[in-house]
């Protein structure tokens, strides 16, 4: 590698301690600075970086990135504290998805910064098995948050190594080129929001990387285990696995999901009950109204006077689940077909929602890696953070511009590729 790599490299990382140690999330200046400058030199590392020894270099220094992030207090998110929280309460006894923090308000005083950061939540819906991976920094949070932090941004760091690694089999699997892993490894958000901010997606992606390596050479029973896992931590396993189901078969299809769901269920199991469920089946039911509220759909008939407000969220619903199902049922072919149609119907679903989050992009950057020439989900990354600071309920037009963006490159690189296919 060219020395002026190592001294983009060594910026990026200059600007990465930047982030975890000495920014204000607060000065929008300065965070978009120092994001900016960060994709500027991702962009030339990428457009360079097509040698395989160059590549293996860089992905380590992808994790040397990471590692700078050990000891950092995450900013952009409060999902840390409340795993914390909620793990903090299961060690002492009680049940954490019977409560929101408001309601034990005396425990969570125990820890200012913890108090500070949880208080206004609502109730969640953790599984034990998650809630493993907060006990260790739960214990030490009274004592030292740093070295909490420690213990919980270390399983992430192996998760993201295992996924890079098994990115790199898919794609030699594949026959796409390898310095598609980049477009993953090297990615700021990737990097801050993962591991800079402990979002337990990291571990999901690892899950389900893994689970559909397994897949393709036939370890299915092993892949559905694993896929079990990452639903007990997050909803994505469910929302992207009728893409694959056609592709496993009817059989095993169905065993598949019996098995994940069983999985799924035993890690619920032990702190679940019908008052739990009621709880969050109200949760849900409010989470949706707000989901529909704050839909594309939504935003562009109340600018266009379309509709009255009861009949769009029916029509989102609808919409929604007639184009995901076209893409996801569309033809039965090989498994970079399946991984086609995850990519494409995920883009289909966050589309359709207003309120995409940066982890929801983090996402669509691991599926766009296992296709040829699509590349908008970098672009949408690019404007991802600093977008997520501006968007309110009364910033339409920001919020359909983003839309706008993602969408008419979208349409650029279909009309491109099918002309080179021609």
């Amino acid at each position: 590698m060219s020395a002026f790599k190592y001294i983009l490299t060594f910026l990026l990382a200059a600007i990465y301690v930047c982030f975890g140690y000495f920014l204000n999330p607060e000065n929008l200046t300065h965070f978009t600075i120092l994001i900016g400058t960060a994709f500027v030199l991702y962009f030339i590392i990428l457009i360079t970086a097509k040698d395989k020894q160059e590549t293996d270099v860089l992905l380590w220094i992808s994790m040397i990135f990471r590692l700078i992030f050990i000891a950092a207090i995450p900013l952009l998110s409060t999902d840390f504290w409340r795993l914390i929280w909620d793990s903090k309460l299961f060690i002492s006894g009680v049940n954490p998805n019977l409560f929101s923090p408001a309601e034990l308000i005396e425990f969570t005083n125990q820890n200012e910064m913890l108090h500070t950061n949880i208080i206004n939540g609502t109730y969640s819906f953790s599984s034990v098995f998650k809630l493993l991976f907060g006990m260790l920094g739960a214990m030490l949070s009274n004592y030292s948050i740093v070295l909490s932090v420690i213990l919980f941004r270390i399983p992430i760091l192996i998760a993201e190594f295992i996924t890079i690694k098994y990115i790199r089999k898919l794609l030699e699997h594949f026959h796409l080129p390898h310095y598609h892993v980049l477009w993953y490894a090297l990615n700021p958000v990737v990097i801050i929001i993962l591991t800079g901010n402990l979002y337990l997606e990291g571990i999901v992606l690892m899950f389900l990387v893994v689970s559909f390596y397994w897949m393709i050479i036939n370890k299915w029973v092993a892949a559905s285990l694993l896929w079990g896992l990452a639903a007990s931590i997050s909803l994505l396993p469910l929302l992207i696995f009728p893409a694959i189901i056609k592709r496993l078969g009817a059989i095993k299809g169905f065993w598949f999901l019996v098995i994940s769901l069983f999985v799924t269920s035993i890690t619920y199991l032990p702190i679940c009950s019908i008052e739990v469920f009621k709880i969050n089946l109200f949760s849900f039911q409010q989470h949706l109204i707000d989901i529909n509220s704050f839909s594309t759909i939504n935003i562009l008939s109340y600018t266009l006077g379309l509709f009255e407000n009861y009949f769009v969220p029916k029509l989102l619903v609808i919409l929604s689940i007639i184009i995901i199902s076209i893409i996801y049922f569309f033809k039965n072919g090989s498994w970079e077909l399946s991984f086609n149609k995850v990519f494409f119907g995920y883009t289909a679903y966050l589309l359709l929602l207003e309120e995409t989050e940066p982890i929801h992009i983090v996402c669509l950057l691991l599926f766009s890696v296992f296709t040829k020439n699509h590349v908008f989900a970098i672009l949408w990354s690019c404007i991802i953070l600093s977008s997520d600071y501006l968007i309110t309920t009364s910033n339409i037009g920001l919020i359909i511009s983003i839309k706008l963006i993602v969408f008419c490159w979208l349409v650029f690189e279909l009309f491109r590729n099918k002309q080179l296919t021609d």
